[in-house]
């Protein structure tokens, strides 16, 4: 086994790459991304909103201006906020439903674009939700 072994140190044939280490370290980082993304999506569950953001490319409500903002985004995108819906879930609410709606159930969409005590700032949401090209 010794010789063997010797044998093929001696007889190391490197065989050059056909990729520049450039291309090579992109295409590694876009074999890893695509990895960890299967990886992501079998492990998110829905949230609140029912949706989620299923890459880890850098995402579009990640300002990195505001320290407060970014937290307050990614709570509303994930859906772990103090609304009864989630409050509910975890056992800190009796009933998952909005106090001033009654029967409905108080989720982000609801707090957000439906809810009749913020009526007027909801509206206002809508309007300019519509003057970015965004319908609801």
């Amino acid at each position: 086994m010794d010789a063997a072994a010797k044998m093929a140190l001696t007889h190391v044939n490197i065989t050059p790459l056909p990729l520049h280490p450039h291309s090579a370290k992109r295409l590694i980082s876009r074999l890893c991304h695509s990895s960890w993304d299967s990886s992501l999506n079998t492990a998110l569950r829905i949230t609140s909103m029912g949706l989620y953001h299923s890459d880890s490319s850098p995402q579009l409500w990640v300002r990195k201006q505001s320290c407060i903002l970014d937290v307050a985004l990614t709570r509303l995108r994930l859906g772990h906020t103090r609304l009864t819906s989630h409050l509910h879930r975890l056992g800190l609410s009796p009933d998952p439903y909005c106090p001033w709606c009654r029967m409905v159930e108080e989720t982000i969409e609801h707090f957000l674009l439906h809810c009749s005590r913020f009526h007027s700032h909801c509206v206002l949401l809508r309007d300019h939700l519509v003057a970015l090209g965004v319908y609801l």
